[in-house]
């Protein structure tokens, strides 16, 4: 994309936003009387799967089949400027639940950030579009080949990873936190979308970025981090393959009523 040409802010701004609210509305779920005997691994593992989204795979891949190459520049430009944003937000919550009680450990936590590959393409890849600047054709045409092989390669390795054993042990809050990813929160950044006037690919992009399952990183993040790993496995199992049915149902409702 042109960054220096197509950036919208209004579109990164209300994103930005919207994942801060979706993280605290989600925490303040985990923090109810309701749920005040959950373990603190689990609590930090339902935060982080209730709010944190597979743009990187699953939603640029909805994006793409939805709007063609007219959506990628949003669903990219949302991508690279969420994604350090979710890191940070899943190492606040996952921190501040570490079973082992030794508090959170700001140099290393900042470490693991830093060295996300995710993140540190994107701070190389932006500045390099701002300044229009581009790779040489030796480098360009094998990055291209590799680009093209990426999204289908990944979207066969989430399918063929997918235990169906692992749903059946799925707890109440796997559920409940499913149920906040792929309903109440998507719902939530479609209305305010409408609401604010964005235009209906926008929305439809929006919809797409933030109803998309749980990202498979947050499974490492936190076995890394001290977090509940089943609990994290189960949560990308269901929203994965819930996902399919809510995103469809979603965008279908959008659409009819004009508003993607």
């Amino acid at each position: 994309m042109d960054v220096k040409n197509d950036m919208d802010w209004s579109i990164v701004l209300y994103a930005w936003a919207f994942s801060i609210l979706s993280f605290g509305l989600a925490w303040m779920f985990v923090r109810s009387k309701w749920l005040s005997r959950e373990l603190p691994q689990d609590k930090g593992v339902f935060v982080q799967g209730a709010f944190r989204s597979n743009l990187g795979i699953i939603g640029i891949a909805l994006c793409i089949n939805s709007y063609g190459d007219n959506g990628l520049g949003q669903a990219a430009l949302l991508l690279a400027m969420v994604t350090p944003l979710f890191n940070v937000l899943s190492v606040v919550v996952l921190g501040h639940y570490q079973a082992s009680g030794k508090g959170v450990d700001i140099r290393h936590l900042s470490l693991t950030v830093a060295k996300n590959p995710l993140i540190i393409s994107i701070a190389i890849a932006l500045p390099l579009s701002y300044l229009n600047l581009s790779l040489p054709d030796l480098l360009s045409k094998p990055v291209e080949s590799i680009s093209d092989m990426t999204l289908p390669l990944a979207l066969l390795c989430i399918g063929g990873s997918l235990d169906v054993s692992v749903l059946k042990k799925s707890s109440s809050l796997s559920v409940i936190s499913t149920v906040l990813k792929l309903l109440l929160f998507p719902a939530l950044a479609a209305i305010g979308a409408i609401l604010l006037g964005f235009e209906s690919m926008t929305v439809g992009i929006i919809f797409l970025m933030f109803a998309s399952p749980t990202a498979a990183a947050s499974f490492v993040m936190a076995k890394a981090m001290k977090g509940n790993g089943i609990m994290a496995a189960n949560i990308i199992a269901l929203t994965t393959v819930l996902g399919a049915f809510s995103v469809s149902l979603g965008l279908f409702l959008l659409k009819s009523y004009g508003f993607a």
